[in-house]
């Protein structure tokens, strides 16, 4: 760092011979930065701690917390569920038929020990496939009534539909189109 004096400063030598420069109004001083920085190379992309979320999933089924799902296709195109309940912020959990069956038997009555051994690979779906529309196709061609956001209440492209059970619920949201609208009424959905 470097003084440098203005006007409004008096120059006295002290007894060590160092130069002081006492203040009468206004010190002004100069530093000299530099930027240092560096670049690293790449990281490798993180792959998604599946196994991290299904053993949460796990322990939260254990203490038999409600779970809130809802359903997605992940950017690698797998089938996947974001998973939350009063206790637990939500997290992304990658699902194979075999686990997203044995979730719904969780949310349904409570039992975990078929989730607890089909610890799987998750499914590869095909390009452009939505994970969350084919699911709540089944439950309406199943004949189960979702239960759904009145229109005058919902954003003007989405319907918002949910099924609850005694462990939790799957909520749906997709975006509104005539031909859904029309597809749900045929089927016997009170939208």
């Amino acid at each position: 760092m470097n003084f440098i004096p203005s006007q409004r400063h008096s120059k006295r030598v002290m007894q060590n011979g160092h130069t002081a420069y006492h203040k009468l109004k206004t010190i002004r001083i100069m530093e000299k930065k530099k930027f240092q920085f560096s670049l690293q190379p790449a990281q490798a992309i993180m792959q998604y701690d599946n196994e991290g979320a299904f053993n949460q999933l796990l322990s939260m089924m254990k203490r038999g917390e409600r779970i809130d799902f809802k359903l997605f296709t992940s950017k690698d195109n797998h089938p996947s569920v974001w998973a939350e309940s009063r206790t637990i912020e939500g997290f992304r959990y990658d699902v194979s038929s075999e686990s997203f069956g044995s979730l719904l038997q969780y949310l349904q009555s409570g039992n975990y020990e078929p989730f607890e051994k089909c610890q799987s690979e998750p499914d590869e779906l095909d390009e452009g496939t939505d994970f969350q529309m084919m699911i709540m196709k089944q439950f309406v061609e199943g004949g189960i009534l979702l239960q759904y956001v009145p229109q005058f209440r919902e954003y003007t492209d989405k319907v918002t539909a949910s099924i609850s059970y005694q462990k939790g619920k799957i909520v749906f949201r997709v975006n509104r189109s005539q031909e859904l609208i029309d597809y749900l009424r045929e089927y016997g959905q009170t939208i």
